[in-house]
């Protein structure tokens, strides 16, 4: 196996990219869901509004 060259700037971009994006997305699909599920199902509901609310609140008028 060659060793890496002094000048080599490792795995593309790209991939990690990649890896930032899934974690984005399995995150909202994760928050969606507990969106989702009623409120009796979850134990953590205020954590979720307060969520949403940090979110929503910079953005309205």
């Amino acid at each position: 196996m060659p060793r890496a060259q002094a000048g080599d700037a490792g795995p593309f971009p790209w991939v990690h990219l990649w890896r930032i994006g899934a974690i984005v997305l399995v995150a909202c699909v994760s928050v969606g869901a507990l969106s989702a599920a009623s409120p009796v199902a979850t134990a953590n509901a205020g954590a979720i509004q307060s969520l949403q609310s940090f979110f929503t609140q910079p953005w309205s008028p």
